[in-house]
């Protein structure tokens, strides 16, 4: 499981998903906080840069960028 921050604003949790558009080639992560595991009640959400998920790419650059970000606070520069 991924080490996500929680929500900057109310502190719920969040999760990171991939998602995308049925019978396209563009795909995306996303962190939310309004998914029924979520605790978040902000329905704050944030998505990757779009890429092609397919057998020889899995988007990791994309879900590691994204993660970086949403765990980036302005306290931390």
């Amino acid at each position: 499981m991924e080490n996500l921050k929680p929500c900057p604003f109310c502190g719920g949790t969040v999760t990171i998903t991939l998602d995308g558009i049925t019978d396209s080639s563009k795909d995306w992560w996303e962190i939310t906080g309004n998914a029924s595991l979520c605790t978040c009640k902000c329905r704050v959400s944030m998505r990757s840069k779009i890429f092609t998920f397919g057998q020889n790419y899995k988007g990791n650059r994309e879900k590691k960028e994204l993660i970086e970000t949403w765990n980036r606070r302005f306290a931390d520069g």
